[in-house]
């Protein structure tokens, strides 16, 4: 199942079924092409800003595995996800989940600069479960595809209840 492939999207403008926390976001997230590729491509300086895309028929049973490309470009300078003041990561995936009337949980999926790959995390009191997927600037520039056991990582981080729907 394709949650998003930007393809019917307009080059230069945020996508238009997406959303974000703050309407400062819709200016940092345009898609772009290259090479035949679209995608959504982040700008921002001193900024942290989430996009989303509504995603309610993702039903984990059947469909566990979460997958994705993603491109670094330029890190944050200094960031280090272990330390709250310097938390800012090049790159980030959620799963969100609705959790009580006014929160979610999380399972975020990060590209650290230093911050060891397969390393977990937690913010948000525990509300978000952070998993380091890939670590390091070496692969700056270049596509990668990552793969993700959306509903194995919630089980492992938030206990073995039952797996809210994800959002």
């Amino acid at each position: 199942i394709t949650v998003e492939d930007f393809s019917k999207a307009k080059i230069g403008e945020f996508p238009a079924d997406w959303k974000t926390r703050k309407d400062v976001g819709k200016a940092v997230y345009t898609v772009q092409e290259e090479g035949g590729k679209r995608f959504l491509r982040a700008v921002a300086k001193n900024l942290g800003i989430q996009a989303a895309k509504q995603f309610n028929t993702w039903d984990l049973n059947a469909y566990p595995v979460l997958a994705w490309s993603w491109r670094p470009v330029e890190f944050p300078a200094g960031s280090d996800e272990r330390d709250a003041k310097k938390n800012d990561s090049v790159l980030a995936v959620y799963a969100v989940f609705p959790h009580s009337p006014i929160t979610v949980k999380s399972v975020k999926y990060v590209w650290s600069a230093v911050v060891p790959k397969d390393t977990h995390l937690e913010s948000s009191r525990g509300l978000t479960q952070v998993h380091v997927s890939e670590s390091g600037t070496t692969r700056r520039g270049g596509w990668l595809e990552e793969r993700a056991n959306v509903l194995g990582d919630y089980k492992r981080y938030f206990g073995e209840g039952e797996v809210p729907k994800p959002a």
